[in-house]
């Protein structure tokens, strides 16, 4: 069944090359080569582990430089004994191959996809291609983002940065180069502060991420909370950074505070020979925001601990059986023109008593992401990652009926959006039909059907999202005259995987 539980169909016979001894790669070129072949009623070729249309299947396939089934902690953290290290995201247990296709990211610096410099890739022709940002490019980039339209990953390459032997003593940390040097972060200055009033929320969140690299922090999120004790998922509760915390803003508030608070959660990343200058830093970091004073958690941590803190939010929610209950989750895209009256009627109003769930926001950069990936962004330089991250209650019969609510709050939202006319994009969506899916992709539209039509013009990949289908081709497709179709990329050799 898919995570959110909301719409999963089995397929009746699935095919599952194994490893790269066995020829992965390769059975897996003949396998998009037998699809190109079958009738046109033929479903095709789905692939990845999201719902919604898309696969649910287990990712089995593994290949000698990184895993496409290996989840990112695999890929990344294990390393370690060749004293190596890789970029690492907050949620480690995504499969590698679904990190790349819907171009997950966090926090305010690149898209997390931004890190890979090569791929191997198999279009359904049964070809396997080798693409980078100068070799192939487009391929590359059509893959990135591309939603499992164009090509099944098979390898992938990140940058792993050296390491002096100590890093295999203290496991796990962070590498950096920094002006030529190597920084090794063994810890993190960890710190919330909380905000009465949106707007200025807002301005010190962006503030903070349009600063030069050089005097921002290393990690900047925010994230909505409902002024409310009772609410033990997203009220008061969830600001305290450590267990044994507690938080109670009464004493700052004034009987005029809103339905929702904000927070802006925080990070300095330090070794031991900065341990001195981090206070400098943070207080200096600090001295320029306008949050309440005195509503505010700090913690010095390990790394990976911070890194980790994505994961107990899981064990909790399987204790609790939230985990496997529906998952109706809404990620947008928006301006941040448009952020502060969204927040007035959608936060304040609509989601003012929460949505069982975290409610992330935080800007983003437009410049940070690369124009030729097939990712739909808004038109503004800075944008807001907006997450509604809803967990559905377990409960006889009520999970289903409290999923449909939360998935009509969902569409509630969007025709907000929509009749506001806010420059948004819907992230990870769902469409039923063409003209929708040309909507979401606007400008970038005639460019996703032409590479449609270059890489698979069968449409074998991905027909459950309602892009493009057997029965109605990328060839049908209505779209802007762009340039020629180039001819295919080059092969990779078919040598031993």
């Amino acid at each position: 069944m898919a995570y959110s539980s909301l719409l999963s169909l089995a397929p009746k016979p699935y095919a599952a090359p194994q490893t790269p001894r066995n020829g992965g790669p390769r059975r897996l070129s003949s396998v998009g080569a037998t699809a190109v072949s079958l009738p046109s009623r033929s479903p095709g070729l789905s692939r990845g582990r999201l719902s919604l249309g898309r696969s649910t299947l287990p990712t089995t396939l593994r290949v000698s430089v990184v895993g496409n089934g290996a989840a990112v902690s695999v890929v990344l953290v294990g390393k370690t004994p060749y004293n190596k290290f890789g970029y690492l995201i907050s949620f480690l247990k995504f499969a590698l191959n679904l990190f790349l296709n819907f171009n997950f990211c966090n926090n305010n610096k690149l898209p997390q996809v931004a890190n890979v410099v090569e791929m191997e890739v198999v279009t359904p022709d049964g070809m396997r291609r080798l693409c980078s940002p100068s070799s192939n490019s487009d391929l590359f980039f059509a893959v990135l983002g591309g939603l499992g339209q164009f090509g099944i990953i098979t390898r992938a390459r990140l940058p792993l940065l050296a390491a002096p032997k100590m890093v295999n003593l203290c496991l796990l940390c962070f590498v950096r180069r920094r002006r030529g040097e190597l920084i090794i972060f063994e810890k993190v200055r960890w710190r919330r502060v909380v905000y009465t009033d949106f707007e200025i929320f807002a301005g010190d969140a962006e503030s903070l991420v349009t600063q030069a690299d050089s005097s921002t922090l290393d990690y900047v999120e925010g994230f909505v909370f409902v002024n409310d004790v009772s609410d033990p998922v997203s009220g008061w509760n969830s600001v305290p950074i450590l267990p044994d915390s507690a938080f109670d803003p009464s004493e700052f508030l004034a009987d005029s505070s809103g339905p929702v608070l904000y927070c802006l959660e925080l990070a300095l990343y330090y070794d031991d020979r900065a341990a001195d200058h981090v206070d400098e830093r943070e207080e200096e970091t600090l001295r320029r925001l306008r949050y309440m004073k005195g509503a505010e958690f700090s913690a010095d941590v390990g790394y990976v601990e911070f890194l980790s803190r994505v994961a107990k939010v899981e064990a909790k929610a399987r204790a609790g059986g939230t985990w496997e209950t529906p998952h109706p989750w809404l990620n947008l895209f928006i301006s941040a023109g448009d952020i502060v009256d969204f927040d007035r009627h959608v936060f304040q109003c609509i989601l003012r008593r929460g949505i069982g769930g975290p409610m992330l926001v935080y800007p983003m950069r437009r410049s940070g992401w690369d124009d030729r990936m097939s990712v739909a962004l808004p038109r503004s330089e800075v944008f807001y990652l907006v997450a509604l991250l809803r967990f559905i209650a377990p409960g006889p019969g009520e999970a289903g009926e409290a999923a449909k609510a939360a998935e009509e709050q969902n569409r509630q939202i969007l025709r907000h959006c929509r009749s506001k006319g806010y420059d948004f994009k819907v992230y990870i969506p769902r469409y039923d039909n063409e003209a929708d899916w040309a909507a979401h992709f606007g400008g970038g539209w005639g460019s996703f059907v032409q590479r449609k039509r270059r890489y698979d013009p069968m449409a074998v990949l991905a027909p459950g999202q309602n892009i493009f289908s057997r029965a109605r081709p990328p060839a049908l497709a209505v779209a802007p005259a762009t340039e020629s179709i180039a001819p295919p990329p080059a092969t990779v050799d078919d040598r031993d995987d």
